[in-house]
């Protein structure tokens, strides 16, 4: 298999990824690690140019296999997972999609915040958030919302432009997540 990953694309390097937790998604891919906005910028403007699938990964909970696409561009996020902001008062934060839950509760702690999480999401911790929002992941209370209710915005980003998504601008694409 990874000789003929090499006859279709010969300078690259592909590497075999799985999930974390049931580990039956083997796959092997183009795995480009942004460090920044501009890194990931320029990695979906390489993939749009030569036609290629791009899949999005942050810690690989995702276990139907719809994370990666075999023998394409696999982009790994865990390196774009800052902290940005911390509105205290209305208690909006802003993270970047690679942030996990577990950065997310030290930001809140570590900034003195008084706020933290309506319920504790799924039965995992390392998530990443980009991932949260995607699934629209539901935590353990069958009661309570799944995630999107407590999103108020989020920005896409796309091989040119970066589109601001909330429930009245481009809540299309809002709606997706």
């Amino acid at each position: 298999m990874r000789a003929a990953l090499r006859e279709c694309h010969q300078e690259e390097h592909f590497e075999r990824v799985n999930d974390c937790h049931s580990a039956l998604n083997e796959s092997f891919v183009s795995v480009v690690r942004p460090q920044n906005q501009q890194e990931l910028v320029e990695a979906l403007g390489r993939a749009a140019a030569e036609g290629r699938v791009v899949s999005i990964c942050g810690n690989r909970h995702a276990m139907g296999g719809q994370q990666f696409c075999h023998s394409e561009v696999m982009l790994d996020m865990r390196n774009i997972c800052r902290v940005l902001s911390l509105d205290e008062e209305r208690g909006l934060i802003c993270v970047e999609g690679g942030a996990t839950w577990p950065q997310l509760h030290d930001a809140l702690r570590t900034r003195g915040s008084r706020w933290t999480f309506r319920q504790k999401q799924t039965g995992a911790d390392t998530l990443s958030i980009g991932g949260a929002l995607s699934a629209n992941v539901h935590g353990r209370g069958l009661q309570l919302c799944p995630f999107i209710q407590d999103v108020e915005s989020f920005v896409l980003q796309t091989a040119t432009k970066r589109l601001h998504c909330s429930r009245t601008e481009n809540a299309h694409l809002f709606s997706l997540a």
